[in-house]
């Protein structure tokens, strides 16, 4: 009996666990056509507004360019209105003004009594002279048309007995009366303008291969809509295009336009979707077979999930993205049901409000200026981050996006956008300052530390190197070969050390902010030549040439502190010799720069640095020769120091450099005459 009690236990275990499993995926599929839905929908809107924007582009070109080319010709009509008697040479003159400018038009006719008189060119043209327009069923209804009503009517495109195509703009001429000019006198004939088809669709950017959309003109003969198709496929029509119109004087055209390759009918993120659906299927699979075998577990599992589903339901509460809509006033006129999940602020509680009204006194005037100016000129609102109070009382951060709504007069309608809730980023980055406040107070610290250390360490080293020294030169007790060499080691390292504990006093003393420094006038030349000097001797030993290129150059003086620029630049010319080959030379020179400033450069001929230690070349410690055989003494903070005092002096510091063939050091001190080095 228990064997089948326990049997049925199980079965109603594994019942349940499968039964749970089977509609958690029928949901899980659910959810997963419902993303995919919602993808798609959302990426045919992006790409709908991208095709828009190209739309509405191209139909600007149409517009501007056919325009353009019937204000050209609008001179002659006013010619011809005042001076009903031209001639054709007169008139071959004025249209070859027009048609020498850059414009679409094939050729000029004018048809006096709707008889053609005059053309321009006339070569190719010369059939269509004495065309009376009111015996030629093609043309009579549009000119008797353009007649009536006074005005300008586009036809075409239409095939050109001359050849090609082109649209005809007819414009009525009106001979002015004398005695009365301000009233339309007697109809003289009409002005027949040609328009190039190829070389207007060029102009207008419909022919350019890099068009990302395709195009379709209906409308022929300026019927609007209701009209024929002239340009591109009439099936595109059928494929849901978006659709403009294109104003013409008395008519207009309709222009339709879908993505190159037709619209996008899949999720663009379907791959996505379905995997992470995939994985948390194969979750929940996993869990229920756990389940089903690990019975003895069952309450921790179900705990386990009671919390998964607790987490879900606070990342679902606390979710902070919503859609927002402003009048035309800049109040609240609609929200998505998401908002308010982390403030309270519901729709309900916030239609009818300004921002500025909810946001009160957490914002200064300043604050609003790039908001009020979207909202004033009606532009887009990018990344504005305002303070406001929950319905709890708490101060909360919202991130907002947004652009201007229009209605379909272009009247300006109000803003739509999106928010989004970075309250919890906002802490983090005060956290974050307080956190790098105490990372530099600590710093500090340390500086304190170590020039503290440097003094009482440099007091009883300074005693050893004395003894040394006594030990070194004490005539009555002479030392041996072997003890004189073992106190010329003693004297090297602790000199080396001595260098080093400098170095770090130094640096100590700058990240402190302890260091003062002494700036007055000083000659560049001068200081120059006395740092050459005294690494002349250092370069001796190893056959290094170095050579003062600035020896003959006018004086010129500098604003800085005297000793410190000594410091560097011996630490430049040391290191130049230190990492210089045998027999090779050092070049110094110097030269003003248009934002006055003497660029003071220290070029050598050694094994260059690898172009990935540049970013650490003024790290402190990195040595610039970590090959034994190229490495020499050095502290290994010296271009530390210097980049720190150089900056110290208003200066700047840099390098260029190449392998097997030398480095460049250079550093910019501010002239005397251009600017003043602040106070150390």
């Amino acid at each position: 009996m228990k064997a089948r009690l326990s049997f049925r236990d199980n079965w109603l275990v594994s019942f349940r666990v499968w039964y749970f499993l089977v509609i958690a995926a029928g949901l899980l599929i659910t959810s997963v056509i419902f993303f995919e839905y919602t993808d798609r929908n959302r990426f045919h809107q992006e790409e709908k507004v991208s095709v828009i924007n190209q739309l509405g582009t191209v139909r600007a070109r149409l517009e501007g360019v056919i325009n353009s080319n019937l204000l050209s010709v609008a001179g002659l009509i006013a010619e011809l209105s005042l001076n009903p008697e031209t001639t054709q040479e007169e008139f071959a003159r004025y249209a070859s003004v027009i048609l020498a400018h850059e414009t679409q038009i094939r050729n000029i006719a004018a048809a006096r009594d709707l008889v053609i008189t005059h053309m321009y060119p006339m070569k190719g043209n010369e059939k269509a002279l004495g065309l009376d327009y009111r015996k030629n069923t093609a043309q009579r209804a549009a000119a008797l048309k353009a007649r009536d009503l006074g005005g300008i009517i586009l036809a075409g495109p239409v095939d050109l007995i001359q050849g090609g195509r082109g649209f005809i703009a007819r414009t009525p001429v009106f001979v002015v009366a004398s005695d009365h000019p301000e009233i339309r006198g007697r109809f003289w004939g009409l002005v027949s303008t040609v328009i190039d088809v190829d070389r207007l669709y060029f102009a207008a950017g419909l022919l350019d291969p890099g068009l990302p959309i395709e195009v379709t003109l209906r409308g022929q003969d300026s019927t609007g809509a209701d009209g024929d198709v002239f340009y591109g496929r009439p099936e595109l029509l059928s494929d849901d295009p978006v659709l403009l119109d294109i104003s013409m004087p008395h008519g207009s055209w309709q222009i339709a336009a879908v993505p190159k390759g037709g619209w996008t009918n899949k999720a663009p993120n379907a791959l996505e979707i379905r995997g992470a659906g995939l994985l948390v299927f194969l979750l929940l699979l996993g869990l229920s077979i756990y389940r089903q075998k690990q019975l003895s577990a069952k309450k921790r599992i179900e705990d386990a999930l009671q919390d998964s589903e607790a987490r879900f339901r606070e990342f679902a509460e606390s979710a902070s993205d919503w859609l927002w809509e402003l009048d035309a006033e800049g109040r609240f006129f609609w929200q998505s049901d998401s908002a308010g999940l982390t403030d309270g602020l519901t729709h309900g509680k916030l239609a009818g409000m300004t921002r500025e009204e909810l946001a009160g006194d957490l914002m200064a005037d300043d604050d609003w200026t790039s908001y009020r100016h979207a909202l004033r000129h009606h532009t887009d609102i990018r990344k504005f981050v305002y303070r406001y109070r929950g319905l709890e009382g708490g101060i909360h951060y919202a991130l907002l996006n947004g652009r201007p709504l229009f209605d379909e007069f272009g009247k300006y309608a109000g803003h739509r956008g999106t928010a989004s809730d970075i309250t919890d980023r906002k802490h983090f980055e005060e956290e974050l300052q307080a956190a790098k406040d105490d990372a530099e107070q600590a710093n500090k610290s340390k500086s304190e530390f170590l020039a503290s250390m440097s003094h009482e360490l440099r007091t009883p080293l300074n005693a050893v190197l004395g003894f040394a020294q006594m030990l070194q030169f004490d005539a009555g007790n002479p030392l041996t070969k072997a003890q004189g060499e073992h106190v010329k080691s003693i004297l090297t390292g602790g000199y080396h050390l001595l260098e080093l504990i400098n170095e770090v006093l130094d640096l100590a003393r700058i990240e402190a902010e302890k260091l003062e420094l002494n700036p007055e006038d000083v000659d560049a030349g001068e200081i120059i030549a006395d740092c050459v000097s005294m690494t002349v001797p250092l370069g001796a030993q190893r056959q290094i040439r170095i050579e003062n290129q600035f020896t003959d150059s006018p004086p010129c003086i500098l604003f800085t502190d005297r000793l410190r620029l000594k410091q560097v630049l011996i630490n430049l010319l040391s290191n130049a010799v230190k990492f210089n080959n045998d027999s090779g030379s050092v070049n110094v020179n110097a030269a003003e720069t248009d934002d006055g400033f003497l660029r003071i450069s220290v070029s050598d001929t050694g094994r260059g640095i690898a172009r990935e230690d540049y970013k650490s070349v003024f790290d402190m410690f990195h040595r610039l020769g970590a090959d034994p055989m190229v490495a020499q003494e050095g502290t290994g903070i010296g271009l530390t120091v210097s980049r720190l005092l150089i900056e110290k002096m208003a200066g700047r510091i840099d390098f260029d450099s190449e392998e097997n063939v030398g480095s460049t050091f250079w550093i910019e001190i501010p002239l005397s005459s251009s600017q003043d080095l602040p106070e150390g």
